[in-house]
């Protein structure tokens, strides 16, 4: 097939006589050439193809046979080569676009690309040589930036088109899921700071399924510490260290324990019968949380108390309450 466009200088003695550029028909020539030895170099290739590196000799003698007065060179060219970039989901094979990629030559940056609709993006006009192509980018929302760097040896003559295929995984989702430590019922309004490589990611708060849900969390060390509980539980004080490595979706479950009712019957010590009408007060901490008065079964409770609740009887002013005449009653409530 004829090449056009392709340049090539004419020396002698070390000069350059003239400088040609073959036609739509591949063709190049000088005339009135005198005699001697000539060289023919290809300076430029044609579009596309390998620079021919041969020095042609030809030897022109005016003199000789009329036959021989016109000396064809044929200078073939080797199409220059390419290499096919691919990107897909490791999982599913999808492909990826508008990833971005480095190629660097011999060491040496290159060019960058960035793959198509198809996940796909080509280095066309590639001379022979060390390739090595790095991913810089892309949808890293969603996918890890965990396909290797790829280098590729190219050689002239090269028929076949290397493909070379990047793989990513997908981000995986991370979570918190927040039970009742008996019954295994999840619990809503939990919050927790969620902390990564020493950063506060945020507060963060289970819903109605008891789940704090992050999609797409970068791989790594995760720390989650509770900060507001369900009143009707204790607080889980524990900072919980979480890896986020798996190839699919971490859960970390943390468990939390349900507060205790205090129950208080208060009976006559004679005859057993249930006392009506008795007033306690509540503490926590040194600060009162309320009176209590005994019912007609002799009983008030105390739902989902605090650890470190207790009660005190309030004495009663109209007369002698008890034959310990201090009227106090405490019922401690400890974990």
């Amino acid at each position: 097939m004829p090449l056009p466009g392709a340049t090539f200088e004419v020396r002698k003695d070390g000069q350059v006589l003239a400088t040609l550029k073959t036609d739509v028909n591949g063709y190049a020539k000088i005339e009135d050439l005198s005699k001697g030895f000539y060289q023919v170099v290809e300076v430029e290739a044609p579009q596309g193809y390998l620079l021919d590196e041969k020095v042609h000799e030809v030897y022109i003698d005016p003199t000789a046979d009329p036959t021989q007065l016109i000396r064809e060179v044929n200078v073939p060219n080797t199409k220059k080569l390419s290499i096919r970039i691919v990107k897909i989901d490791k999982e599913t094979k999808v492909p990826l676009a508008n990833w971005k990629f480095d190629v660097w030559y011999n060491d040496a940056h290159l060019t960058s690309v960035t793959t198509d609709k198809n996940g796909e993006a080509m280095l066309d006009n590639l001379q022979p040589g060390t390739y090595r192509v790095s991913e810089t980018g892309g949808d890293t929302e969603h996918y890890n930036m965990d396909a290797p760097d790829q280098t590729i040896e190219l050689v002239k003559d090269q028929a076949e088109i290397p493909t070379l295929t990047f793989e990513n995984t997908v981000k995986k989702h991370f979570g918190i899921y927040k039970i009742d430590s008996e019954t295994h019922k999840p619990i809503e309004g939990v919050t927790f700071e969620i902390w990564k490589d020493g950063k506060l990611l945020g507060n963060y708060t289970t819903d109605q399924n008891g789940r704090i849900w992050l999609p797409y969390a970068e791989p790594g060390t995760y720390q989650a510490k509770e900060t507001i509980t369900d009143p009707k539980y204790v607080l889980n004080k524990t900072t919980f260290t979480i890896e986020n490595n798996s190839e699919y979706p971490t859960f970390f479950t943390v468990p939390n324990v349900m507060k205790k009712d205090i129950t208080v019957t208060k009976i006559d010590k004679d005859t057993g019968k249930p006392m009506q009408g008795v007033v306690f007060e509540g503490f926590r901490d040194g600060k009162s949380i309320g009176y209590f008065t005994t019912g007609a079964d002799g009983k008030f409770t105390i739902p989902y108390a605090d650890s470190g609740t207790h009660l005190q009887r309030v004495p009663y002013l109209g007369g002698i309450c008890s034959e310990q005449g201090t009227c106090c009653y405490r019922a401690y409530h400890e974990r």
